[in-house]
């Protein structure tokens, strides 16, 4: 028995060994080395990285959700288009649904019947026309709502380029390169501001594409929300969901005036000459970061205040 356990315990520091070991080796192998430095050069990358870096890359990526759904005309993604002339065809059939249920009760009011069918038959009829130019209709108000997020993205001049990943290694470790000590080290020091950027840029690509998305959604149910448009017009439902179309475009400019404006702040923090350290320096770049992202969060109130939704 206990020969046993003395057996267990050789096993078990031998294998701590091997582990051990094989951690030192990895560090010494030029490969492993080359891959570790292109890690925490990524890393310090990372941190120095803005929102308005990130909201520039969703702008500009071809393949990207931006280019197929907002610029768009009118869908841009299969399966949008495809869910979109189907609602297109319940919406005509809504259309007709509520103009019965209206001659109905206007009928039933007492009402002369022959001028109840006249004034149904306008009814459907205009409403019709909506539906099917709505495509037209949808595509005038992206355009208004693209002019808008040009002008936001152009409205703030470009700055100098962020402080280079090597001269924050540089501030925080001493050097941009180094052995084993000076990598494990580097790594300690970046880890908690890397992951708080991360998060950042992860939150801000989010509130993006949710805006982006919603643009989508809510081209696809446009025609079963303007079905009514005709009773009350630019006081009904229909012509409130068109606004919120609208608000949606004048909140991606919010999100992007915003990202510009703080990644403008972000170039004028003196990370190396801060008077509390260079970590206050960095906390000041995750202030921004996440200022930004909690402010594009609330830029739908101020959308919809902006055209009455």
């Amino acid at each position: 028995m206990t020969n046993s356990i003395d057996m267990r315990k050789r096993i078990n520091i031998l294998t701590v060994c091997l582990v051990i070991v094989c951690f030192i080796l990895s560090f010494s192998m030029p490969l492993a080395k080359a891959d570790l430095n292109e890690t925490i050069a990524n890393m310090s990358e990372t941190i120095l990285m803005g929102t308005s870096e990130m909201a520039a890359e969703i702008l500009s990526e071809p393949d990207g959700l931006y280019n197929k759904i907002v610029i768009s005309n009118p869908m841009g993604i299969a399966q949008f288009e495809n869910f979109y002339k189907a609602v297109k065809v319940i919406g005509g059939f809504l259309v007709i649904i509520l103009a019965m249920g209206h001659l109905i009760s206007n009928i039933e009011k007492g009402q002369d019947p022959v001028e109840c069918v006249f004034k149904v038959l306008i009814e459907i009829g205009i409403s019709l026309i909506i539906i099917m130019n709505l495509d037209k209709i949808i595509s005038i108000l992206g355009q208004l709502g693209t002019w808008f997020i040009t002008t936001a993205g152009d409205s703030v001049e470009p700055k100098s380029p962020h402080l280079a990943a090597s001269d924050l290694l540089v501030s925080l470790t001493g050097d941009d390169d180094g052995g084993f000590g000076w990598r494990l080290g580097a790594i300690a020091m970046l880890s908690l501001p890397f992951f708080l950027s991360f998060a950042a840029m992860i939150a801000c690509k989010f509130a993006f594409y949710q805006i982006i998305l919603e643009i989508g959604i809510r081209k696809c149910f446009a025609p079963v929300a303007v079905a009514d448009i005709y009773q009350e017009g630019l006081r009904s439902p229909g012509a409130r969901y068109l606004k919120k179309f609208v608000a949606l475009f004048i909140r991606l400019a919010a999100a992007i005036l915003i990202c510009n404006i703080m990644g403008s702040l972000s170039e004028s923090v003196d990370i190396m000459g801060n008077s509390h350290g260079v970590l206050m320096g960095v906390a000041e770049l995750l202030i921004l970061n996440f200022t930004a992202v909690g402010f594009i969060f609330k830029t739908g109130e101020i959308a919809n205040d902006v055209v009455g939704a």
